[in-house]
């Protein structure tokens, strides 16, 4: 995509700015320009010639993907490249994970049938003029939950998949909710690890493993697949993953590069649309348990943080490295 298309796609997501009240997923103004991005991430004629059988381009060369059957975490292999002196764009894939983790830590399971990649952001590089504020990164991990989901629910075209903040994906129905989707960010050596784990179809081998795939065992956290919804029933693994990733790219890279113009400002409404939780009461702990705050969830702020309305009226404002939300019990 070269910079006069990329400008074009930014002033387009820019145009289409959606009422506080709107359904992104029915605003067909903002579909459009997400479609026009994701075929613009495909590789360009002659990209993939020139790459080797495990490498590819997508998005004009922005992104340079290579592809793996097994490795230890997607995350290890960017921080490895990063340490290197590795530019933005570079994004590994896996098949699996044999010691994969999400946000906090937290060990992820990684079998067969999920959509696993890390790639490097580099959002402070001197690349970038005028700079980015190093105060708007929190911001990245929001930018990042709206992109994953825009793209998902309109694969699966469904209303039905939210963001918990700040960056879960889950699929939310009368029966509950369940994790489809989990994002991690690190900084590293100036640089953002940013990972991402899907599921897609259930995987196959023991009840542990199919218990576990995607979710946070100790949160009680089910697992949601892709497989599951009416539009993507009877589509295979390599289907779904072979169209998703360069759409995903897609959609990551436009919005990236608008964020890095416009700040989270042109994304606020749709984040908070599509919060989970959102009028609910909640709980904010810690994540070892202890609890800190109950009300009512608002929304998300512009700084990345949950606002939250206590039964005393006051709002407050929780930081994204130091909580986690949890239904009320009360």
């Amino acid at each position: 995509m070269n910079d006069t298309a990329r400008s074009q796609d930014a002033a387009h997501l820019q145009d289409t700015g959606r009422p506080q009240d709107a359904n992104p997923l029915k605003d067909a103004a903002f579909l459009q320009a997400i479609a026009h991005l994701q075929e613009a991430a495909r590789p360009q004629e002659g990209e993939e010639q020139q790459a080797s059988a495990e490498v590819k381009t997508y998005g004009g060369g922005f992104w340079r993907v290579t592809f793996f059957d097994e490795v230890d975490s997607t995350n290890n292999c960017v921080k490895e490249t990063i340490s290197k002196g590795a530019p933005e764009g570079i994004c590994f894939v896996a098949n699996r994970q044999t010691a994969a983790y999400g946000r906090q830590g937290r060990s992820w399971k990684s079998p067969e049938g999920g959509l696993y990649f890390s790639f490097i952001l580099d959002p402070l590089g001197e690349h970038l003029q005028p700079k980015v504020d190093q105060n708007a990164l929190p911001t990245l991990s929001l930018l990042l939950s709206l992109a994953v989901q825009e793209t998902l629910a309109s694969f699966a075209q469904t209303e039905k998949i939210k963001i918990k903040w700040p960056n879960d994906i889950l699929v939310v129905s009368g029966e509950g909710s369940a994790k489809l989707v989990g994002i991690s960010l690190e900084m590293i050596g100036g640089k953002l690890c940013c990972g991402i784990g899907i599921n897609i179809t259930s995987p196959s081998g023991s009840a542990e493993d199919v218990e576990a795939a995607g979710s946070i065992k100790e949160l009680g956290v089910p697992a949601a697949y892709l497989e599951s919804f009416d539009a993507l029933s009877g589509v295979t693994f390599d289907q779904i993953s072979g169209q998703l990733l360069p759409a995903l790219l897609g959609c990551i890279q436009g919005f990236y590069e608008l964020w890095c113009e416009e700040g989270i400002e042109p994304f606020m409404d749709g984040y908070n649309s599509l919060l989970y939780n959102k009028g609910e009461q909640v709980e904010l702990e810690t994540i070892d348990g202890e609890l800190l705050y109950a009300g009512e969830v608002i929304g998300a702020s512009s700084s990345g943080e949950l606002l939250l309305r206590t039964e005393q009226g006051r709002v407050i404002a929780a930081n994204s490295g130091e909580v986690h939300t949890r239904h009320s019990l009360m």
